[in-house]
């Protein structure tokens, strides 16, 4: 063994993984990003490449999953288990009903506490993609040709734990890695999966579509049922063979770049190649390649990814609703939003109640503190705004376990993350998975909203009868809408016909929005002027105390931004959540204001209410940074603070992870 493999385990490990005839390439130290253009293609066992990608040099190392360069009879894939997702009740389900046995497979351990299983599978089973076998188990696949590649890291890289945050390798069990083991056929049950999930049961006149009479105003639908893939694919200059298509200026001959599902979804695998929009609107897979709908195709080819501008156009080119003689029966049958709302310009509202002195100013009830003041209104628009991944989620999905644990129901609609992530949330923050069963309603809209479906969620509303309501998040909504967030005229519609209209039906409604890009006046919420206004409740300003993490806990801040029945006061602070673990949960309180009964708070607590404004300015300041900055730099950037508070928000950032060090002595803010 040379000097430079004893130096180096993930060199020594890359040249032992490349004699097996496995396809390797570097990734970022630390990090899983390629470190090699074209991965799919460059990944090698070429012991020349070794040397050049691995030696002396700081990288992680990565297996490119599919055909490897042995003799195997079969392509290699990869069963990624992730317990932050659902990955191991859904392995110990899949144990229950086909006797999953791991004898004789290859396993590596994960930094997360999970493993990665090794087998061999047929080319045209080896795919990728998130949530394949179920929540939390993704698969790592590739077919010849380098289609659909994707790839895992190899003992003994080095990652943060998805579960503590904490620096861990990737490691073995004892002679049971690919070193040790050849990788065994997948049983047949496994396979059967996989078949059934390339050919689901075509049920659905949808995955088929063909021009018909449209008599809706929707221009997604109108699409899907009047366009089709391969007319707009070959309009776009891409060649099929069969379900596969070559991007432009290649032939199937050459190696495809996408995949025509029967869902009516296209996965793209070579997303560097084509319109940046396809990366914005489709869903990143986990091997790097995107699946798109139709009219989010058309979108990201022909409006630079701008849906209000596909929606203007394209309903220029649809015929009147009228033209084929009919209203569709359920927006018919349903009363609209508006309807609901009641109220006119000229009739007087009855003023009995004012007589009597049974009007009353109404007083939040949702999300209350440890000395009974609460923070949401029931019945009307209530809102949380801050800066991305910074804790809004966790702020809603407190008031949810609140609810939920009283014996109420509750609605969320999500537009942003999956039903695996938020229920395994709610579990962590307290409740068993039967509270989550019985207590949530999880809807997860993915497509335009009309009349009709306003009028089934509206009915949904009123037979649940939920105390809360949760649209997570605004901006995502207005996108599925063509909603301009800047547009007075549009905004304000949109408000009064959804979260405005179920408010009326008795639920706090709880609107997750961001701030503005400039965070000139973080109380404020991006977009329309029309958001604030449409807020009959209260509207808080989500801000880090400290940064909340699964083993560590955390603290986050609620000012108020607006308070329209006056219980809380704009611009003073109304809340601080406190999150303390308790073994694989975390216990939540909902805290008064610091000094709220006491105007006179210690030198200390002084000191650290310094400290943590500082750090989050100094987060504020430093993602603005284009390169990365030292630590007086960024200290002298900062006005308004002692020079001694400066530097412990500093270094208290850095020992929460919060800034990274990327050179010597300078730093840059971790992404979110």
């Amino acid at each position: 063994m040379s000097v430079a493999e004893q130096l180096d385990p993930v060199y020594t490990a890359a040249c032992q993984f490349g004699m097996r005839g496995l396809r390797l390439f570097p990734t970022e130290f630390h990090g899983h990003k390629p470190l090699v253009s074209g991965w799919q293609q460059q990944a090698t066992n070429d012991v020349t490449w070794i040397d050049r990608w691995f030696s002396g040099r700081n990288a992680n190392l990565a297996l490119c999953c599919g055909p490897q360069l042995n003799t195997w009879p079969g392509s290699l894939l990869m069963v990624d288990i992730d317990p932050i997702n659902g990955g191991k009740e859904t392995f110990n389900a899949l144990k229950a009903e086909h006797g999953w046995d791991l004898a004789n497979v290859p396993v590596h351990l994960t930094p997360s506490g999970e493993r990665h299983l090794f087998y061999l599978v047929p080319d045209e089973l080896c795919i990728t993609g998130a949530n394949i076998l179920g929540p939390g188990i993704d698969l790592r696949g590739g077919r010849a040709g380098n289609v659909g590649c994707g790839y895992g890291m190899m003992p003994p890289s080095v990652r943060p734990s998805k579960v503590t945050g904490e620096l861990v390798s990737y490691g073995v069990q004892p002679e049971r890695g690919l070193l040790h083991l050849d990788p065994p056929m997948a049983p047949d049950w496994l396979l059967d999966l996989l078949r059934a999930y390339l050919n689901p049961p075509k049920t659905s006149a949808e995955r088929h579509p063909s021009s018909q009479p449209f008599d809706g105003d929707n221009p997604w639908d109108w699409v899907r049922n009047n366009v089709s893939w391969p007319q707009m694919l070959e309009k776009h200059q891409w060649s099929s063979d069969g379900p596969y298509w070559a991007r432009p200026g290649k032939t199937p001959r050459e190696g495809t770049g996408g995949y025509l599902h029967d869902d009516g979804r296209f996965a793209i695998w070579t997303p560097t190649d084509i319109p940046n929009g396809v990366a914005e609107l489709g869903h990143r897979n986990s091997d790097g390649s995107y699946s798109i709908s139709l009219a989010d195709f058309i979108t990201a080819y022909e409006f630079d990814g701008d849906r209000t501008r596909f929606g203007r156009e394209y309903r220029k080119m649809m015929p009147p609703p009228d033209t084929a003689g009919r209203v569709p029966a359920e927006a018919e049958a349903e009363p609209s939003a508006d309807a609901l709302e009641g109220g006119s310009w000229s009739t007087p509202v009855d003023m009995t109640d004012v007589l009597n002195g049974t009007l009353t100013q109404p007083l939040p009830t949702i999300m209350t503190r440890t000395d009974g003041v609460s923070l949401f209104y029931p019945g009307k628009i209530n809102g949380v705004h801050g800066e991305s991944g910074l804790g809004k989620g966790w702020v809603v999905l407190t008031a949810a376990v609140e609810q939920i644990k009283a014996g109420h129901k509750v609605i969320y609609l999500d537009l942003e993350d999956t039903l695996a992530s938020i229920s395994s949330r709610l579990q962590v923050l307290g409740l068993t998975r039967q509270q989550v069963v019985d207590g949530l309603t999880y809807l997860r809209p993915d497509d335009p909203t009309d009349p009709a479906e306003i009028a089934r969620l509206l009915r949904l509303v009123s037979e649940l009868q939920p105390s809360l309501v949760i649209l997570d998040s605004l901006g995502e909504a207005f996108g599925l809408d063509s909603i301009d967030e800047n547009s007075d005229a549009e905004v304000a519609p949109w408000l009064r016909r959804v979260p405005r209209a179920i408010a009326d039906l008795g639920p706090c409604v709880v609107i997750v929005d961001h701030v503005t890009k400039s965070l000139d006046n973080p109380l404020y919420q991006k977009g329309s002027g029309r958001k604030r206004g449409a807020v009959g409740g209260a509207q808080y300003l989500v801000e880090v105390v400290h940064p909340l993490s699964k083993g560590r806990g955390g603290r986050l801040r609620l000012t108020c931004a607006k308070d329209r029945n006056g219980t809380h006061v704009r611009g003073g602070v109304s809340a601080e959540i406190a999150f303390a673990p308790s073994g694989e949960d975390m216990l939540t309180t909902i805290l008064p204001p610091r000094g709220a009964n006491d105007p006179i708070l210690s030198v200390q607590d002084q000191a650290d209410e310094q400290k943590e404004r500082c750090a989050l300015e100094m987060l504020r300041k430093g993602r603005s940074k284009k390169v990365p900055f030292t630590k007086t730099g960024i200290c002298d950037d900062l006005d308004g603070f002692r020079a001694q508070t400066k530097r412990a928000a500093f270094d208290y950032l850095v020992e929460q992870g919060l800034l990274v060090e990327v050179g010597k002595g300078r730093f840059k803010v971790r992404p979110s």
